[in-house]
């Protein structure tokens, strides 16, 4: 799978995000449920409490390199292949890992290399605008997100690659959460945030 980035991957996993919460074999009743969940709490505090940070991390990394490598060999564009990578977070200057569409990164090395050749004549040189920038990936994107759920909802190993990098997701916020407490509240929301406002900007 801020972030493309990150983001364009876990915007397309929303639609199937439900499937890596569903429970077979439910208890049929009250009590049941109720000793379940009473199970699942304990569970939950022992294996947090237990397992680092860094190895929730890791489980995200795998999940996504192995999601992106078998949707790399699926896609038959080359502009949407997908690569993670450790960047500078803009909001907490601190390395994150982010995942990044090869088309994102050629319209802003594009871009860039544009700023570069004009140098010292900007005054006369047109070069694209931040907005103009998002406005181009916005566009890609709604056909990269269109060829991702083709995949997944014709490849059922692809499609449990994208739930387990959901669920990773998932269990690293609930590990920084029970490490740190509210101050993980404090960083998931700045960071879904900042997502928002990302995203926002891309669609202008």
């Amino acid at each position: 799978m801020r972030k493309v980035s990150k983001q364009c991957i876990v915007a397309s996993t929303l639609f199937i995000s439900a499937l890596a919460y569903s429970i077979p074999n439910a208890p049929t009743n009250e009590q049941d449920s109720q000793d379940v969940n009473n199970k699942e709490n304990v569970e939950v505090i022992e294996v947090y409490g237990q397992r680092s940070l860094d190895f929730f991390r890791s489980e995200l990394r795998l999940a996504e390199d192995s999601f992106n490598e078998l949707y790399n060999s699926l896609t038959d564009n080359e502009d949407y292949y997908t690569e993670c990578a450790v960047n500078l977070s803009s909001a907490y200057k601190i390395k994150v890992r982010e995942c990044h569409v090869k088309f994102e990164l050629d319209i802003r090395a594009e871009a860039a290399q544009i700023g570069r050749n004009c140098g010292s004549r900007s005054f006369s040189c047109a070069t694209p605008s931040p907005a103009a920038i998002n406005k181009r990936i916005a566009k890609r994107r709604l056909e990269y997100v269109q060829d991702l759920k083709k995949h997944v909802e014709s490849n059922p190993e692809l499609m449990a690659l994208l739930i387990k990098v959901q669920e990773a997701k998932t269990n690293l916020e609930k590990a920084h959460l029970a490490r740190w407490g509210k101050l993980s509240e404090h960083y998931y929301t700045a960071s879904k945030t900042e997502d928002a406002q990302t995203h926002t900007e891309d669609n202008q």
